[in-house]
């Protein structure tokens, strides 16, 4: 099923109101007929909607009853990171991507053999069973292992840094995953592979071009649909 146009704008005003705690966790979801007024649209833009938030495990239905939140993605608050729509997530999305590709251009560079190994042996960990999806922490492990053998202590601080915020974009990626075909699973470990086939061969900004080209992918792939420019698609 295509995720464009106003089902995905609907799907991603309700993400958010899910993830801002104006639906909370385990509570129902008011009508499709309420749904439909509040954001201007049709009852079937709004059921396409909840299908989508079914299918990526935010929501579930109870018969004669309505549609319960089962997931609630929470956007973590800090004197660092005041994250107050998914936007603000989206542009930490973008920060990530300049600082993880500038980390891959210097871990091609100056990883040594023995950083070489621990991040192959991540990568066939993260391969040895996708029917399990793709495996969050050693997800985390593996992008955490770059910055590391980039030789620049601050790439690894700023990306510890980032990750209680993004911790959630990461957990829903991962849920997403278990509902994904096994091709959609195996073009992800792609990207990743070549990320590492760069850095072996020292090709810095091939590097750089990969880890960005998967990051840019990752986020498309969790806010395909939701503008970067000013919260919700309108």
């Amino acid at each position: 099923m295509s995720r464009k146009g106003m089902p995905n704008i609907v799907y991603g005003k309700i993400f958010e109101a899910i993830s801002n705690g104006t639906f909370p966790l385990n509570s129902r979801l008011p009508s499709e007929n309420v749904l439909a007024g509040n954001y201007n649209v049709s009852r079937p833009t709004v059921r396409m909607a909840l299908e989508f938030l079914k299918e990526d495990g935010l929501i579930y239905s109870v018969r004669g009853s309505g549609n319960y939140i089962k997931f609630a993605p929470r956007i973590q608050k800090n004197a660092t990171h005041n994250f107050d729509t998914l936007s603000d997530l989206q542009r930490c999305f973008e920060f990530r991507t300049s600082l993880e590709a500038d980390a891959a251009y210097y871990c091609a560079r100056r990883h040594t053999s023995s950083d070489l190994i621990k991040l192959k042996s991540i990568l066939e960990a993260m391969s040895s069973d996708l029917d399990a999806g793709i495996s969050e922490e050693k997800d985390i492990e593996f992008h955490q292992m770059i910055t590391i053998c980039s030789k620049n202590e601050f790439y690894l601080r700023a990306f510890n840094e980032l990750l209680e915020p993004l911790s959630n974009g990461m957990r829903i990626a991962h849920q997403n995953s278990l509902a994904r075909p096994r091709d959609y699973l195996l073009g992800v470990q792609d990207e990743h592979r070549a990320i590492v086939d760069a850095i072996e061969a020292r090709k810095p900004e091939g590097a750089r071009q990969a880890m960005k080209h998967h990051l840019i992918n990752f986020r498309d792939r969790l806010f395909d649909g939701i503008s970067l420019d000013g919260g919700t698609t309108l």
